[in-house]
């Protein structure tokens, strides 16, 4: 069964990484305005509009790899077990216990996430002229 789920997740990501990577080239390989924006759009901020897409698509790459690898190693580790002992452990049972499980899991997808999203936002974002959200402001 673990051998399926591996095939799937990993056949799953090859296709979304083959489409990004497919989306990316086409990106690259533009030049100028698009017919659909002539007259609207002007050169420069087409090849600006370029530019920020592949910087996306690039960090969105890294996004993947590193997520990908995560979702693997704690569903491999047998972390997951020990988070619903320690749960039952704190004496939830049922659904409580279920949705303590998921709080802890959300939760710590969403820390994970926060390196992520802070260097779009100040590095990606900001390298753009997009970003006028301040530290402070974003923390909270």
């Amino acid at each position: 069964m673990l051998a399926v789920f591996v095939s799937f997740f990993v056949v799953q990501y090859a296709v979304e990484t083959a489409l990004l990577l497919a989306n990316l080239r086409h990106v690259a390989r533009a030049g100028g305005v698009p017919p659909a924006l002539a007259g609207s759009v002007d050169a420069e901020s087409a090849a600006r509009s370029r530019s920020y897409t592949l910087a996306n698509g690039r960090f969105a790459l890294l996004q993947g790899v590193v997520a990908g690898g995560a979702t693997l190693a704690v569903l491999l580790s047998g972390v997951l077990g020990t988070l619903d002992r320690a749960i039952a452990g704190a004496g939830l049972a049922g659904a409580h216990r279920f949705v303590a499980y998921l709080v802890v899991l959300a939760g710590a997808g969403g820390l994970a996430a926060v390196p992520f999203a802070a260097w779009h936002t100040f590095v990606i974002e900001s390298r753009f002229g997009f970003n006028r959200t301040t530290p402070r402001a974003w923390l909270l």
